[in-house]
């Protein structure tokens, strides 16, 4: 099985605004999400190797991203 890890940060335009960091990772053989995280890049932890911390305990033990729609 192989996956790719989309990463992206957003910021609402008003002054002071958190900055969110997007990742998901999907199943490149049906481009199907498997797992997301979205939260405030500063809530994160302090330094670059707690915020990649908290973003791998997310995504394996975070409840998995449903599309919306009809169930």
């Amino acid at each position: 099985a192989t996956a790719y890890l989309l990463s992206f940060t957003m910021r609402d335009v008003e002054p002071g605004a958190a900055l969110w960091l997007y990742v998901r990772l999907a199943d490149t053989r049906t481009g199907a999400i498997v797992a997301a995280v979205s939260a405030p890049l500063d809530s994160l932890g302090p330094t670059p190797e707690a915020q990649a911390q908290a973003i791998v305990d997310s995504l394996t033990r975070g409840p998995r991203w449903r599309p919306a729609g009809p169930p």
